[in-house]
């Protein structure tokens, strides 16, 4: 094996608990190796599954092909009020995030948090599948037989048949407008979506963290957060209530720096 195909492999272990699905891939994620991110998400996702994470220390370069397959399970999870976070992603790979203009749009678990996670999650007893995979998709380990896809087709909001499905497809499209760094246009899109679902965490949580995108918007950040701390409040759901608090406290502290 030379050189190049050694720094185009991919390493995929898979760790899942009764509720969340952690992948943990090491190396290069391009050409057709990012399907098999995908197609791991494909073959073990269920309905008793509330959170992805996505352990990305070890990821030192990703392309295109394989920024996408991380925008369609994003839009994925939005749509299935699934929690998706990345765990510590390294310097290359947050790098490479910022310039895509998709840093905004992902919830990211660094140092303690990720810690703790990986602690319950990343543990030898709840390893499931180890693969390897190249630019080629040439695969190795564990079992391959996935057909699903990876992703819902694109929806036009004005056509969508139902109230849920529109404001998915509106959480869709902001996810594209961020990525291309239309934030304002973001905004309306998010707005729309949580007038037409009040209680979509994710929906809110994005919008949060758009806000938190301009100095400008601090003061909106600040009253998105806490919707998002009512909202997990009443929803009982831990995850998002210790995050929108974390958040609070980093944005109360630097607007009293402001000050």
């Amino acid at each position: 094996m030379g050189k190049a195909d050694v720094t185009e492999e991919l390493e995929v272990k898979v760790y899942q608990t009764e509720s969340t699905l952690c992948l943990a891939p090491s190396g290069r994620i391009m050409g057709d190796s990012g399907a098999a991110l995908r197609r791991v998400v494909d073959l073990h996702l269920s309905p008793r599954i509330d959170q992805i994470a996505l352990n990305l220390s070890h990821v030192d370069f990703i392309d295109s092909s394989g920024l996408g397959v991380l925008v369609g399970l994003k839009s994925r999870c939005v749509q299935n009020k699934i929690d998706l976070l990345l765990l510590d992603p390294s310097p290359q790979m947050w790098q490479i995030l910022s310039v895509a203009r998709l840093d905004v749009i992902f919830n990211v678990a660094r140092g303690a948090e990720a810690e703790a996670i990986r602690s319950r999650v990343m543990t030898e007893d709840h390893q499931v599948q180890r693969i390897k995979a190249t630019a080629d998709m040439s695969l190795d380990g564990g079992s391959h037989t996935m057909t699903s896809p990876g992703g819902e087709a694109w929806v036009d909001p004005a056509e969508a048949p139902d109230p849920r499905t529109r404001a998915n497809a509106l959480c869709k499209d902001a996810i594209e407008k961020v990525r291309l760094g239309e934030y304002p246009r973001a905004i309306e899109l998010y707005g729309e979506a949580l007038s037409i679902d009040p209680d979509s965490l994710s929906a809110l949580n994005n919008l949060a963290l758009i806000y938190e995108k301009r100095p400008v918007w601090m003061a909106q950040a600040i009253r998105t957060w806490e919707k998002v701390l009512a909202l997990s409040r009443k929803l009982d759901d831990r995850k998002h209530v210790e995050r929108a608090e974390q958040r609070l406290s980093r944005l109360r502290a630097r607007l009293s720096e402001n000050a």
